[in-house]
């Protein structure tokens, strides 16, 4: 509730901004990367302060590569909860045009009678996009869950 009122008193009724900004972080996400960096070694921090490198340089050149697993880990976690959802989407649009996926499927469902061909062939471009961008960042994944948190 407190998120629509904020995207209601910004103006994002039926924006894309309204869609995507609230969502592109997640309790979970911030847990993650967290326990990541907390597993990675001071010592590399201590060895890139003696080179002379700034809090920034580290973070940038050193942290943020190493990171990649979580990050794509965090991605692929993100992109498949919001490409899915649906009861956001549900509330914030309210002309067809604006529709996501899952929700523009749901409009195939009447009272009397079903487009079944129409369900289909939405269900298989809704699962799509989730399948591809799992099997592009599989090896990140695999290697993000099998490491984060670790010390």
């Amino acid at each position: 509730m407190p998120t629509y009122i904020i995207i209601s008193q910004l103006g994002w009724i039926n924006t894309y901004m309204g869609l995507t900004i609230p969502f592109l972080t997640s309790n979970f996400g911030i847990f993650l990367m967290r326990q990541f960096f907390l597993s990675l070694p001071k010592e590399l921090e201590e060895a890139a302060v003696i080179d002379g490198m700034s809090r920034w340089g580290i973070f940038f050149k050193i942290a943020l590569p190493l990171a990649k697993p979580a990050l794509a880990t965090q991605f692929i976690f993100m992109f498949t909860g919001n490409w899915n959802s649906f009861l956001w989407p549900s509330l914030l649009t309210s002309s067809e045009k604006m529709y996501t996926l899952p929700v523009g499927l749901n409009s195939f469902y009447h009272q009397y009678y079903q487009f079944w061909n129409q369900v289909m062939a939405g269900a298989l471009l809704l699962t799509l996009p989730t399948i591809l961008v799992f099997l592009i960042f599989q090896k990140q994944f695999v290697k993000g869950i099998s490491t984060t948190g670790l010390k």
